[in-house]
């Protein structure tokens, strides 16, 4: 026998329309309904725990700026005043508010703002509080290390009255709490009663370690200088006043040590850059690469401007001193002429007087006759010494000072000339040379030029020392 299988009838298509709408409807009603009201909540919720984290952040870096009731800086900010910037900046009711000077003022609590109110428009914020606390110890070995080191240096500088300190206190953190509200719309979306769904509260701790041996501005690096710079205890009153005194005084004998002129003590100027640093210069477009001949070139090109320089600059030196042998030359010839003019005239006018004032020039009276009188018999005519005590025959022309100090100050002028180094530069140069490099005592042209080159500067030596000769003769 054959077993047959029989299929239960199939159900009209119509019905099987009526349960998938009631499926959905159930569902809707259990699921996607509060699904749908639980979204918004879930990003109010969101927002509320991401305003958390930035206040939380804000109050450790306004720490770490302000250092609380640290010696560090003068500006200090207390955790009052952080937080009620936090409660004014963060949980304000109006987030588009400016940021003022005056949220450091505490105040009341302020509403939450308005994306934390539920469908009801009951607030979802209970309350809030937020505190920062001052450095704390940074964990490591090397802080351990550097605070022994630390005070070994302040041991030493608290002699001097100086003091060099690193932070090492420079762990900071804060803490934020929200607490949010169990609102009855809340528990309505979520099904509190059923669920057990509590609304979340928020706790967020932050930690920044910051870089405490920065410097706090001008002021506080020249702090920490003098610790580490003794010598800079020479530059601070009282021993400042005593230094200077002391200079001004030794100043009188010596010029070098005056105080504008020799600074003791070590001077501390801090943020002193180059004016070249501080102002930007845009730089221009990369050079195009050079081949070797063109290198060569310019090489060749600058040896033979330099050269030229150097020959421009020697022939001006040199054309100076001539003219300025020329000038004195004919100023020590004016003066030898007007020396001797004076001479003579005085010497006619006591020829020709009968006065007793003759006598000083001629021993016999007979010379201080007139020409016409005076025989062919020739006579020698002797100076005496000048009359009533005087010193010389030619008074005005020894008393010229373009003919004594005048000419010395010519003179030394020309001295200086010649000694220019860019006079001198082919004897010093060619004197380097030859320490150098012995063996070019060997060659002939460098010593030919070499000789020239001295007998120029012998030359132009020979002509002041025979000025200072005729000078002298004067």
């Amino acid at each position: 026998m054959h077993a047959r299988h029989v299929s239960a009838p199939l159900k009209p298509r119509r019905h099987q329309r009526g349960q998938a709408l009631a499926e959905f409807t159930i569902a809707a009603a259990f699921v996607l309904i509060p699904l749908f009201l639980m979204i918004p909540l879930l990003g109010k919720f969101l927002d509320m725990k991401a305003t958390t984290i930035q206040a939380a952040r804000y109050a450790a870096w306004e720490r770490t700026a302000w250092y609380g009731n640290s010696d560090w800086a003068v500006g200090q900010k207390s955790d009052a005043q952080i937080q009620s910037e936090v409660q004014q900046r963060f949980f304000a009711d109006a987030p588009t508010a400016p940021l003022r000077s005056t949220d450091q003022t505490p105040s009341s609590a302020v509403g939450g703002k308005p994306l934390w109110h539920d469908h009801a428009g009951q607030s979802m914020l209970t309350s809030y509080s937020a505190g920062a606390g001052n450095g704390t110890q940074t964990p490591g070995t090397l802080d351990a290390v550097f605070g022994w080191v630390t005070e070994a240096v302040n041991s030493i500088g608290s002699v001097l009255g100086t003091q060099f300190k690193l932070d090492m206190e420079s762990l900071y953190t804060s803490t934020v709490n929200l607490n949010t509200a169990q609102t009855s719309a809340v528990s309505l979306a979520t099904g509190a009663d059923q669920s057990g769904f509590r609304a979340p509260n928020f706790v967020m701790n932050q930690v920044l370690v910051a870089n405490g041996w920065s410097a706090n501005g001008p002021d506080f690096v020249k702090k920490q200088t003098e610790g580490l710079a003794p010598l800079s205890l020479g530059q601070r009153d009282p021993v400042k006043q005593i230094v200077s005194t002391i200079q001004k005084f030794a100043g009188t004998i010596v010029e070098e040590l005056k105080d504008d002129s020799l600074r003791l003590g070590g001077v501390i100027k801090p943020d002193d850059v180059p004016p070249d640093r501080l102002t930007a210069v845009p730089a221009g477009a990369p050079a195009p690469s050079k081949t070797a001949a063109q290198r060569r070139q310019e090489e060749a090109a600058k040896r033979e401007a330099e050269a030229k320089s150097i020959g421009d600059t020697f022939n001006a030196k040199t054309n100076a001193l001539n003219d300025a042998i020329t000038n004195t030359r004919n100023q020590i010839n004016t003066c030898k002429a007007d020396k001797q003019a004076e001479y003579d005239a005085n010497r006619q006018t006591c020829r020709t007087s009968t006065s007793k004032e003759c006598s000083y020039w001629v021993v016999r009276t007979e010379d201080c006759l007139p020409d016409s009188i005076i025989t062919t018999t020739t006579t020698t005519c002797t100076l005496n010494s000048p009359p009533n005590g005087g010193s010389s025959y030619t008074p005005n022309a020894d008393a010229s000072v373009a003919c004594h100090a005048g000419l010395d100050a010519q003179i030394a002028d020309l001295q200086a000339k010649l000694n220019d180094p860019d006079l001198q530069r082919a004897k010093t140069d060619s004197d380097k040379q030859l320490k150098e490099h012995p063996e070019l005592a060997n060659n002939a042209l460098f010593m030919k030029q070499r000789k020239e080159a001295l007998d120029a500067l012998k030359a132009y030596q020979d002509k002041i020392d025979d000025l200072k000769r005729q000078k002298n003769g004067i």
